[in-house]
């Protein structure tokens, strides 16, 4: 049933979990399905980081553990319900002091945008609502883009970027065109086809973006550099400035 709370202790972390929800359960029952683990091995000592679709923050405190006292991790979660528990996790969790969550969306552009429960059992579904997409409840969230949160807060340096949005990556990196060409972070970027044709591009789309800004593209989990023309499921990828 909904609203299943459960409270736990999953790798070194405290939750409450609400094992109605799919993502909440495969943390509950030790699963590493659809979760973002494959981001921790890329992730150093002393990285600042922007966590671009922070959930409930499980993945958000796992980099701010391994980035260290001083690492910080800026985790962003437009969707009201999600972030509220993200925040909840959070205040079981006091000793973890390098990481900030932030009630906002990202994209080419300021403004606001609509999100959605694509799968109302699943807060790792939630997404932007496509043009043309006709939904009863929406959610209307605030956007920027990370070139501009950059500016606003006077950031001096950005070492890594995870981006998991159910199809708005491409969005997304538009707006960072300026940082990744200043700072040149590490990413690590969900490809979602189905996804992102929904939101009018594509793997190829936006592994010919990171290309043109000079990243190589591997394959998460391997040292094999990635090529879009071979993409046959989703895949996370690694991305490295020359």
């Amino acid at each position: 049933p909904s609203r299943s709370y459960r409270r736990c202790r999953r790798y070194a972390i405290n939750y409450r979990l609400d094992i109605s929800d799919y993502q909440n359960w495969v943390l509950y029952f030790y699963s590493k399905a659809d979760s973002s683990f494959g981001v921790l091995p890329y992730i150093t000592k002393d990285d600042i980081i922007f966590d671009v679709g922070g959930n409930i923050g499980q993945t958000a405190m796992m980099m701010a553990k391994q980035a260290g006292q001083n690492g910080y991790v800026y985790s962003f979660e437009p969707f009201p319900a999600t972030y509220n528990n993200f925040l909840y996790n959070l205040e079981l969790n006091p000793s973890l002091k390098n990481i900030s969550p932030v009630k906002l969306a990202f994209g080419s552009e300021p403004g606001n945008l609509q999100m959605y429960a694509d799968c109302e059992t699943n807060s790792g579904a939630n997404r932007m609502l496509p043009g043309g997409l006709a939904v009863k409840n929406t959610e209307t969230v605030p956007v920027t883009s990370i070139d501009k949160f950059i500016e606003e807060n006077a950031l001096s340096s950005l070492d890594f970027i995870k981006i998991d949005v159910e199809g708005f990556e491409m969005e997304v990196l538009k707006g960072a065109y300026k940082t990744l060409q200043k700072y040149k972070p590490r990413l690590f970027v969900e490809l979602d086809d189905a996804n992102l044709n929904k939101q009018g591009s594509s793997a190829a789309g936006v592994c010919s973006y990171l290309l043109q800004l000079g990243y190589i593209i591997y394959e998460e989990g391997t040292q094999k550099e990635f090529h879009s023309e071979f993409y046959t499921t989703p895949l996370n990828i690694y991305c490295v400035s020359n």
